[in-house]
């Protein structure tokens, strides 16, 4: 059996009733950390103008005698 009053009222129908809670607003969805870089366009290398032939070393010039006493010397 159903008894008028003991229902609960309807917030949107019952004169007097308090005002709906307002919408809780959405949580913005954070930013990507970083924006992807576009990969760059690989730029050639410089070409590299060729070596110059190296001259020719010198000869060198002789050594000097050595002071030193050599091993046939020792051995006499």
């Amino acid at each position: 059996m159903i008894v008028p009053g003991l229902t609960a009222p309807d917030p949107d129908t019952e004169p007097g009733s308090p005002e709906p809670a307002p919408p809780i607003p959405p949580t913005p969805t954070p930013p990507p950390p970083f924006p992807p870089e576009p990969n760059p366009v690989p730029t050639p290398p410089e070409p590299q103008p060729p070596f110059p032939p190296e001259p020719d070393p010198e000869p060198s010039p002789p050594h000097p005698q050595r002071p030193f006493p050599q091993i046939h010397d020792l051995a006499m």
